[in-house]
């Protein structure tokens, strides 16, 4: 990506899990992995800056390995993060993410429950209502590479949720999303202007 407006798209695997406290329980998390898919916009304010916007379908979730009550959770989500990309010019360039991000939940699933089974999280029976909303931060790293009329990109995010996503005051202390994506993607130039200006980058580059 270079200095104009690209369009693209990012998909990959994710790797979720919880961080969580609760003083009276010693349950132990583990990472359950889903897919993520979704499209970005882009704009290059210089060389070395661009700001991203995504919208990403991901799947996330984690599972309980000492609990009385269920297994394991699975959520997907409409996940909105708006990211600030510093990158080193050259023609395999890495660069540094940073930014907020908002997520929807549109799907939560419970399974292992005791004499239950599986079912949704806003069961009654179940009792793992969880908050539908969720804010975030992300920090990642990756590399970009020009490939044809675009850019081939490998990244590595993290996503660390900053609200309790438990809807219920017990059991005490709290629970937060946790994820790491691993995104593959390919952007294009929109416009004349940003196509020029990425051919322009090219050519500096491979001087």
């Amino acid at each position: 990506m270079a200095q104009g407006t690209s369009l693209g798209v990012r998909g990959g695997l994710t790797f979720g899990g919880v961080l969580w406290q609760d003083p009276y329980a010693a349950d132990q998390m583990g990472v359950r992995s889903g897919p993520h898919a979704g499209v970005l916009l882009a704009y290059g304010i210089s060389r070395w800056l661009e700001i991203e916007v995504d919208a990403l379908w991901s799947r996330k979730g984690f599972d309980d390995r000492g609990g009385a009550h269920f297994g394991a959770v699975e959520s997907d989500y409409l996940v909105l993060p708006a990211l600030l990309r510093f990158r080193i010019p050259a023609r395999v360039s890495p660069h540094l993410m940073l930014g907020p991000t908002a997520a929807v939940q549109l799907r939560c699933r419970v399974s292992g429950v005791a004499g239950i089974g599986a079912g949704n999280c806003d069961d009654p029976f179940i009792g793992t209502s969880r908050r539908k909303l969720d804010l975030g931060v992300v920090l990642g790293l990756g590399v970009s590479y020009p490939v044809a009329s675009g850019s081939l990109f490998l990244d590595a995010l993290g996503d660390l949720g900053l609200l309790d996503f438990k809807r219920d005051p017990l059991p005490p202390g709290f629970a937060r999303n946790l994820a790491i994506h691993l995104s593959l993607g390919f952007s294009v130039p929109v416009g004349r202007q940003s196509r020029e200006r990425l051919a322009t980058g090219r050519k500096e580059r491979d001087r």
